[in-house]
């Protein structure tokens, strides 16, 4: 039965921490309205990296539910967002995902925006219009070394602590200057929120990823006490020689900051990379020097998860388009002189996160198939599963504030 208004403090309330949420929160229809209302149209939503628009008039488009929005650079070289809506009579004005325009057109009766979204032309209106009053409708960017994020809300919420704790890890990952090797779209029959929470978690990881589970060394994931012990010792020995060479590796908790987290993983011992085996895929990126670093993790909520080992980087960003579907877009970033064909094999340097992906893909599908029964209750998160508890009380919030 489909929620009413009246409905949602009665569910929100309810809620037990350390579960799953109800049913509802995956599926209903009204749940789905209130999170893309108080959740994408209001947060910072990562949409692509400036190598997609190298050039003045270079442009993409970026889908939120309804919303399109335009993602262009401008003359200047800065980087503007406008809603895909001529301020004429409401028609999109780009139709194509991406491109290069001298102006934005309207393709209905032919109004010119500048770059910058402001008014050129209003073809046969007199001199008398005055063409300041109908720019297009902007969104706030922000550009954090060469990721760039959106805001469609009236007033954003504060970047700054963001850009001050990611932007140095970004930095040395020399991710600004890199080049997007390649990209791919997947469409994934499961609630983001199912998404988001398996991202969340590694406690399937040892069953449902034995690539990521053989190279990389998780402590909190092992299965006994003693392997705890040894991760622990291994990532100790990685993380002091680290930082002696400089490397950012401290850990920036969702604990203590709901919207964004990060850490330094370390790799198992004989494995540079995060490859089928673990061995280099790409030149080093950014200013590293030597190959046994790792792997960058960090997320900013509510779309964005990010993972680069020395040789490459890995992101993407997710967006819900219905209640039981995602849209999720991933990223592959090199060296900006790496040559495909010479320096690095494409596939080789994709295999390790699309079998990754496609794991994840059927292990939400199928978590979604169960939430869908009527024999589905919340269960208990187990003892590796804190941060989904982060998440949802963050989430929740958001629907009680709204």
């Amino acid at each position: 039965m489909r929620l009413k208004a009246e409905d949602i403090d009665k569910l929100v309330s309810a809620h037990q921490p350390g579960c799953s949420m109800a049913q509802p929160f995956y599926v209903d229809p009204l749940i789905f309205e209130l999170d893309m209302k108080y959740i994408f149209m209001s947060q910072w939503l990562f949409v692509g990296h400036i190598s997609q628009i190298t050039h003045p008039g270079d442009y993409f488009t970026f889908a939120a539910g309804e919303e399109s929005i335009i993602i262009v650079r401008g003359e200047d070289g800065s980087i503007h967002g406008h809603f895909n809506v001529c301020r004429h009579r409401g028609s999109q004005i780009c139709l194509e995902s991406s491109g290069h325009v001298q102006t934005l057109v309207c393709p209905y009766h032919q109004w010119v925006y500048h770059l910058d979204g402001r008014l050129k032309t209003a073809r046969l209106f007199d001199n008398n219009f005055d063409k300041s009053r109908f720019g297009l409708h902007r969104v706030h960017v922000r550009v954090l070394k060469g990721l760039i994020f959106i805001c469609m809300a009236d007033t954003p919420p504060p970047f700054e602590q963001i850009q001050s704790d990611l932007g140095p890890r970004l930095q040395q990952q020399g991710l600004e200057a890199a080049k997007t090797a390649c990209s791919e779209h997947y469409t994934i029959n499961a609630n983001w929120k199912l998404f988001t929470e398996n991202f969340l978690e590694c406690y399937h990881c040892l069953a449902g990823h034995s690539e990521y589970s053989h190279i990389m060394n998780t402590p909190h994931e092992q299965e006994t006490a003693e392997g705890e012990m040894q991760a622990n010792r291994i990532r100790d020995t990685c993380m002091n020689r680290w930082r002696q060479i400089g490397l950012e590796c401290s850990h920036i908790s969702c604990a203590d900051d709901p919207v964004h987290d990060s850490s330094r993983i370390v790799l198992n011992k004989g494995f540079v990379s995060q490859s089928p085996d673990g061995q280099p895929v790409a030149p080093l990126m950014g200013k590293f020097s030597e190959r046994d670093l790792g792997a960058l993790a960090l997320m900013i909520r509510p779309n964005f998860w990010f993972e680069a080992p020395g040789d490459y980087a890995w992101g993407i960003w997710m967006m819900p388009s219905t209640p039981t579907t995602t849209q999720v877009h991933a990223f592959w970033w090199v060296h900006p002189d790496a040559v495909e064909g010479v320096d690095y094999e494409l596939q080789r340097l994709t295999a390790f996160w699309k079998v990754t992906m496609q794991q994840d893909i059927a292990l939400c599908e199928n978590n979604q198939a169960g939430v869908n029964s009527s024999r589905y209750q919340p269960g208990p998160h187990g003892p590796t599963e804190t941060a989904i508890d982060w998440f949802t009380e963050w989430y929740l919030d958001k629907l009680r504030l709204g």
